[in-house]
């Protein structure tokens, strides 16, 4: 009834770029089923997005507790020498939303080996399912990729167990606790103030908007919505005029920006975040394209 949390750094060849993401990883620790996410960054949108997608795939909630390394999108401060966490007022609400039950390692590389089961998932999926590294279209095609390792993963036995993860699985799921009736919004509001060179901040981005707007904030100008999936905008990427288009092929999906209030244009719209294209890559034996052209499929389990 217990599980393991982790993020892990891999990288991904998206539009003719390496770029660095996140690997999410939720990690039952009976069954050793894992689910994992990736994202463009591991801030507290890709960090509840990725709970969000682990219940909705195992049909359920852990009834045990689920441990945690001290991440920032979680635990705003740890209580030293002691297992008490000043957690961050947002994850209380969705945990509490869930009915999670966290459990917090200690800090360090003690903390690491707690929860070993969900560090060696990382490593195991970086080896063998982002091994050599993956050209993609987008995240969203990785993630759906994803999906289909995780089920043929169900056919295997871990070290010298008896049953197959699918089989140990099985067992467990009557356990789950079942998920809440109603949704949580795991995106950030923003209701950031248009400054007087007409531009607006949201975390390390800014976006231009028409100089009328210098001096508002507030929800009436504009209400930015972030989910933390995909890469961020560059900064200084203006944001289009109300009935735009954004200028960019394939632009970024899930950050939205767009007017608070209904029936008002705002000066910022919808800016979505999937990222684009991917460059080549070098071998033929991974899961992935190559110039060689073979189709998808699974690697050969390197343990």
């Amino acid at each position: 009834m217990d599980a393991e949390v982790d993020f892990g750094e891999v990288w991904v060849d998206l539009a003719d770029e390496r770029t660095k993401c996140y690997l999410f990883a939720f990690r039952l620790a009976y069954s050793g089923k894992a689910i994992h996410r990736i994202t463009a960054s591991c801030g507290q949108e890709a960090f509840l997005d990725g709970h969000m997608h682990a219940f909705r795939t195992l049909g359920g909630v852990p009834g045990g507790q689920i441990w945690y390394d001290n991440l920032s999108p979680a635990v705003s401060w740890v209580i030293r020498k002691s297992r008490s966490r000043e957690e961050h007022p947002r994850w209380t609400d969705f945990r509490q939303h869930f009915s999670v039950t966290p459990f917090y390692c200690e800090p360090g590389l003690r903390g690491a080996h707690e929860k070993g089961g969900v560090e060696g998932q990382v490593g195991y999926w970086r080896r063998n399912y982002l091994t050599p590294v993956p050209r993609v279209e987008s995240l969203d095609e990785l993630n759906t990729a994803f999906a289909e390792f995780e089920r043929a993963e169900e056919g295997r036995r871990i070290g010298m167990r008896i049953r197959t993860i699918g089989q140990d699985f099985a067992q467990e799921a009557p356990l789950l606790l079942p998920l809440p009736a109603g949704p949580f919004e795991t995106g950030m509001a923003f209701t950031p103030r248009v400054d007087r060179y007409g531009m607006v901040a949201v975390r390390v981005c800014r976006y231009s908007v028409p100089v009328r707007f210098i001096g508002r904030t507030g929800p009436r100008p504009a209400a930015v919505h972030t989910t933390g999936r995909s890469p961020r905008p560059q900064r200084g990427q203006p944001a289009p005029e109300p009935g735009a288009t954004s200028s960019r092929s394939n632009p970024p999906a899930g950050r939205e920006v767009g007017p608070a209030q209904a029936g008002e244009a705002g000066p910022l719209q919808a800016v979505n975040a999937t990222p684009e294209t991917s460059s080549g890559c070098t071998g033929c034996n991974g899961p992935w394209r190559h110039p060689c052209s073979r189709p998808l499929q699974a690697s050969t389990v390197r343990p």
